[in-house]
C-alpha cells in the first residue's frame, strides 16, 4: 500500500475504532470489485489500512514509525523501513547518543532474525506435516496438489535461510 491508512479510508488520525469501521464499510462497498465501477486495487488498499488501523498494536505502529507491520520482500524495503526509523527516533530525541541509536538498530535487526527464524521453524513443522499426508496418499489431483504445497514451502525455507 503507498498511501496513508487514514487517508485511504478518509478519517482524521484521531478518528474513534467505529469512524474507522463504519468508513471502511462504506468505502469497500463502493470499491468492492464485484460492484459496477468497482476497482480491485482501491479495495485492496482500502482492506489493507482497515486491517491496520483496525488492529491496536499496529495502529499504534504506524502512528509511531509510519510501518504498516507488512513483510518487506527486498532489502532495500528493510532499509527504508531503518532509515525512516531512524529519522523518526531523531526528530523525537534531539540529544540522542550514538550508542543508543546502534542499540535500537540491533534491537530491530535481531527481532527481525528472530522473527524470521520462527517462521522457517513454523514452515519446516508445515513441510513435515504435509511429507506425512504425501506418503499415506495414492497418485491422485490432491497428492499433487500437496506436492506443488510441499516444493512452495521448501522454497519459502530456502529465502528465510
Amino acid at each position: 500500500m503507498t498511501t496513508d491508512p487514514y487517508a485511504a479510508l478518509g478519517v482524521s488520525r484521531d478518528a474513534s475504532t467505529d469512524d474507522i469501521r463504519k468508513a471502511y464499510r462504506r468505502k469497500a462497498q463502493r470499491a468492492h470489485p464485484d460492484r459496477k465501477g468497482g476497482d480491485a486495487e482501491r479495495f485492496r488498499a482500502i482492506q489493507e489500512a482497515y486491517d491496520i488501523l483496525s488492529d491496536p498494536a499496529r495502529r499504534s505502529r504506524y502512528d509511531e514509525t509510519g510501518d504498516t507491520g507488512r513483510p518487506r520482500d527486498t532489502d532495500a524495503d528493510a532499509l527504508n523501513y531503518a532509515a525512516s526509523v531512524l529519522r523518526a527516533t531523531i526528530d523525537g530525541m534531539h540529544n540522542v547518543e550514538t550508542t543508543d541509536l546502534v542499540n535500537l538498530m540491533g534491537a530491530r535487526v535481531k527481532q527481525d532474525m528472530d522473527k524470521q527464524r520462527h517462521n522457517k521453524i513454523q514452515a519446516e513443522a508445515v513441510l513435515s506435516k504435509r511429507s506425512k499426508v504425501m506418503e499415506r496418499l495414492s497418485d491422485g489431483p490432491l497428492k499433487t496438489m500437496i506436492a506443488q504445497d510441499i516444493a512452495s514451502l521448501n522454497d519459502t525455507i530456502k529465502t528465510i535461510e
